[in-house]
């Protein structure tokens, strides 16, 4: 979407970064689903971007808000990028290559 389109489709703004990336993105762009708890490539443009009862943390995360549980990254999360996400973060995190 360039920002002049309209759509019915829901929109959560994020950025696809480089895991190693330190400065913050500057391009985000809408995406059809939420963004998933603690994944390193994708940066949360606000609250609204992270699926329910997850924030936006300074870093660009999607975290567990403020007096909930902590969110459930292994949740199969299609974002529309051509991955599963649950897939890179569990691959991630077990250091294999998925």
């Amino acid at each position: 979407m360039n920002g002049t389109e309209t759509t019915d489709e829901p929109c959560f703004m994020a950025a696809r970064v480089d895991v190693f990336e330190v400065t913050p993105p500057t391009q985000f762009e809408c995406l059809l689903a939420c963004v998933p708890a603690d994944v390193p490539t994708l940066w949360c443009a606000s609250d609204e971007s992270c699926c329910e009862g997850l924030a936006c943390s300074v870093e660009g995360l999607c975290v567990a808000a403020p007096g909930t549980a902590s969110g459930d990254a292994s949740e199969s999360t299609d974002v529309g990028l051509g991955t599963d996400v649950s897939s890179t973060v569990q691959d991630a995190a077990s250091g294999t290559e998925g």
